[in-house]
């Protein structure tokens, strides 16, 4: 509202309240979540949890005011396999015991979870065990710890930020997973590409994207960036232009074939049919099946 101002943009009154109430309510959810924000790092200090806080708080220190960048949720980092205080954590935020502990049993087998979502005092924090928000386990699980070295919050808080390449790599996977409709997605790649030029490491940032096989993805969102924001990216970044789910999921018909029925309805939140569920459920658990669970006709369905 204050740009539209400055620009001597007329807003209709309608318009301005619509604007002025969308504001108060972002600013009340961020204001919230800084509040419990410090009681969930006291815990990861005591129960000796490393977390890793990335996206929209993360993000909100690139913007002149933090109220400029909107969220909902906090979302979190945990390494995997877990610390050993993760089961105690989960329980002191209010995750129930029995519940703790099958999630944490499972992380250690290595079986991928995409999320853990826990409400503190009326705000969400998503626990991650991979922050590229696959259901698939990473790769290179030590290299993203190394990416968690920013200081967030005090000195003392118990959270780490993430690295710009880091960053950019998650926004660019955000980016395309929702098709660009979410405007602080691109302000927040324009960011941390424009306004840190002299110091983001595009070696550091290929590495990435390479290691952990998101090369096709990142290189179709930068290729947005370039032609949509007339960001300065490097050539040799945008010119993979495979299909992103082939060094993720597997490439392949079969894949492809899950990826309409399943997977892609679960990271879109998409109601689904009866008969789409099981093969979809089959793929959030046991992802190293695709191929088997894809070639199910639709009678073993």
């Amino acid at each position: 509202l204050g740009e539209a101002e400055a620009q001597g943009i007329e807003i209709d009154p309608d318009g301005r309240l619509q604007l002025t109430a969308l504001a108060m309510r972002s600013d009340a959810r961020r204001r919230r979540a800084e509040r419990v924000l410090p009681e969930v790092g006291r815990l990861a200090n005591r129960t000796d949890v490393p977390l890793g806080v990335f996206k929209g708080p993360a993000n909100a220190a690139l913007y002149r005011s933090p109220s400029l960048r909107p969220y909902n949720d906090v979302d979190l980092f945990v390494s995997s396999p877990p610390a050993a205080g993760l089961e105690e954590l989960l329980v002191a935020m209010g995750r129930e015991q029995a519940s703790a502990a099958a999630l944490v049993e499972l992380s250690q087998r290595g079986t991928p979870i995409h999320e853990v979502t826990i409400s503190v005092d009326g705000v969400d924090f998503d626990v991650h065990f991979n922050p590229f928000g696959f259901v698939t386990p990473l790769r290179s699980p030590g290299r993203i710890e190394e990416h968690f070295t920013q200081q967030f919050g005090d000195s003392g808080s118990g959270f780490r930020g993430p690295s710009r390449e880091l960053a950019l790599a998650i926004a660019c996977i955000n980016l395309v997973r929702k098709g660009g409709g979410a405007l602080w997605i691109l302000a927040d790649c324009a960011r941390l590409v424009s306004e840190t030029a002299g110091c983001f490491d595009w070696d550091r940032f290929e590495c990435l994207a390479t290691d952990e096989g998101l090369a096709p993805l990142t290189a179709q969102a930068l290729r947005i960036l370039r032609e949509d924001l007339d960001l300065d990216v490097p050539d040799a970044l945008v010119a993979d232009k495979r299909a992103w789910w082939g060094p993720v999921f597997g490439e392949g018909q079969a894949t492809k074939r899950l990826l309409r029925r399943g997977t892609w309805s679960i990271l879109h939140r998409r109601p689904m049919m009866l008969s789409e569920s099981l093969p979809a459920l089959r793929s959030w658990y046991l992802p190293n099946q695709i191929q088997s669970v894809a070639r199910w006709d639709d009678r073993t369905q």
